[in-house]
């Protein structure tokens, strides 16, 4: 049903911009600036410090007929072995309500599980309530509450053991 298209160059740069411009919604919670070619290689590239590069992955979504639907971030082995780490996904505002952010994280639940992975952890900002709203619904359940993320917002972190 999806294709996950793993972004190891800038090829696809102007497809993930366009989805990005689409959801400006959940760029305003956290920027004032509008979305650039800049900010997706930065998402692409960004991680936590010590992570090695092979197990960062930034994916664009899409469906059989090659359209954009969702892009997802993750880091694997992070924060620790067998924790994978959840940075960013973000259905297009035009197939949400679709069930499509569910399917995509099922699938992703059990390729976790698959290679070996015990957790999932994301950070949820503070003032995205159907963000937390959605991840509760998929089983997660918050393990830190108003805490400041790297880049200085406040996030609820939500846990998911596999």
């Amino acid at each position: 049903m999806f294709q996950y298209l793993l972004i190891e160059t800038d090829e696809k740069y102007p497809e993930i911009l366009a989805l990005y411009e689409r959801n400006q919604d959940f760029f305003a919670l956290s920027q004032s600036s509008a979305v650039t070619l800049a900010q997706v290689d930065a998402d692409v590239h960004a991680g936590p410090e010590n992570l090695a590069p092979e197990n960062k992955k930034y994916f664009l979504i899409t469906d059989d007929n090659e359209t954009p639907i969702a892009v997802l971030d993750y880091a694997l082995g992070y924060p620790d072995d067998q924790t994978v780490f959840i940075g960013l996904l973000i259905v297009d505002k035009i197939f949400r309500g679709q069930g499509l952010g569910h399917k995509i994280v099922a699938e992703q639940l059990g390729h976790f599980r698959s290679i070996g992975m015990r957790k999932v952890r994301i950070a949820v900002l503070d003032n995205n309530p159907a963000g937390l709203t959605f991840w509760q619904g998929l089983g997660f359940e918050i393990i830190e509450k108003n805490k400041h993320s790297t880049d200085g917002d406040l996030v609820h972190v939500l846990s998911y053991t596999l």
